[in-house]
């Protein structure tokens, strides 16, 4: 994959995020581990979209989101790997390995 290729995909990769943090409270609670939206926000800037997604996810878990937090498994980036299935299960997200 060339580094053209690979930046289509963080890019494409953090819209869905940022999309799945609007559905967040403007100034959400800290997440259960200590995940602020500063974290979330620095972790795009430096392409850490897992990092970025451990944030979101765990803000997720003390702002109330609603059900289809971070999008339905069909509407997520092929590029995230998510097994198919409900976007949450025991609170967390889950992936596969491909």
């Amino acid at each position: 994959m060339d580094r053209t290729e690979l930046e289509k995909i963080w890019a494409t990769t953090a819209k869905h995020l940022n999309a799945a943090r609007a559905q967040l409270p403007d100034v959400p609670a800290p997440g259960l581990d200590g995940a602020t939206v500063s974290g979330f926000d620095e972790c795009l800037r430096h392409n850490e979209m897992e990092l970025a997604l451990d944030e979101l996810e765990d803000l997720g878990l003390t702002n109330a989101p609603p059900p289809d937090f971070g999008g339905t498994s069909s509407s997520r980036p092929r590029a995230w790997n998510f097994r198919s299935g409900p976007p949450i299960s025991n609170g967390k997200w889950e992936t596969h390995e491909v």
